[in-house]
């Protein structure tokens, strides 16, 4: 089952089957293809409904319109489609208690698709304008960054580290955080994510569009190509891009070289030569 509640304005969250803030866009696209449902003839005869298989419907939208807390009824709309070989497809709503052919299956299909389908998966998207404040936490240690003399970012604790380009590098990085992957809505035992007590932890702080945010997050262990990840203290984990915890690292180790020195360049590469025979 899936449940989603609108917010306010446009946004929608997801309350069933886990929590979170849904993809208003296709929330919204789902809630166009209910309202755009056409039958293309009536079936009106005796056990129409379940010789279509609609009393136990392939999906069945329940769409509540009241205030919340009271909501009433909901209008309710049954689709079968009993052979998933053919494209045909049947439509009974509690308005019309009578079997309509479907003109098409994006009604179904769409009510069909996962919850990843439907959830929100931009974590954070701002602007590196919008940014006051970030905190790394890395293997111990613990790196504080804000804006100095004419927005140049610097380390501001503890003094005297010197990481420009890494740290420009990973600024663009950690205010973009897009959910890859979702590992677990209530995850219980973090210990199997690397979580329980990670050894990274990003907090970006600032305001956009006159709020206030600050948002920390930790990352884990590797997962099928992924970052694991944890959002805000809550009981979901992420899959994330690798490139994210890749950026940190390069950041952390130039921060913590000795002041003056500079990272190892890789190893020069010995030439190949070749013998004819």
């Amino acid at each position: 089952t899936l449940e989603f509640i609108r917010t306010g304005g446009e946004s929608w969250s997801m309350s069933r089957p886990g929590r979170g803030e849904a993809d208003r866009f296709a929330v919204d696209g789902l809630l166009n293809t209910i309202k755009a449902l056409r039958g293309t003839d009536i079936i009106d005869e005796p056990g129409a409904a379940a010789r279509y298989r609609l009393d136990s419907p392939t999906v069945a939208y329940e769409i509540f319109t009241g205030k919340a807390g009271d909501w009433g009824k909901p209008l309710t709309v049954s689709l079968s489609r009993p052979s998933p070989r053919r494209e045909d497809a049947y439509v009974m709503s509690y308005r019309l208690p009578f079997v309509k052919r479907l003109a098409g299956i994006a009604p179904i299909t769409d009510g069909s698709k996962s919850a990843e389908d439907y959830r929100e998966r931009s974590l954070l998207a701002d602007n590196k304008d919008d940014l006051h404040e970030a905190s790394i936490k890395w293997h111990g240690k613990e790196f504080v960054c804000r804006p100095g003399f004419r927005g140049k970012w610097q380390v501001v604790r503890p003094s005297g580290v010197k990481a420009g380009e890494e740290l420009d590098d990973l600024l663009f990085e950690i205010i973009y955080v897009r959910a890859e992957k979702f590992l677990s809505d209530q995850a219980r035992d973090f210990s199997r994510y690397g979580l329980a007590a990670p050894a990274v932890e990003v907090t970006v702080s600032g305001k956009k569009d006159g709020k206030k945010f600050r948002h920390t997050y930790a990352l884990g262990a590797r997962n099928g190509g992924f970052i694991c990840m944890r959002w805000d203290g809550g009981q979901a984990v992420y899959g994330v891009r690798e490139e994210l915890l890749t950026k940190v690292a390069r950041f952390a180790e130039a921060a913590s070289l000795p002041a003056g020195a500079s990272q190892p360049s890789a190893p020069a590469k010995k030439p190949v030569t070749s013998k004819k025979k």
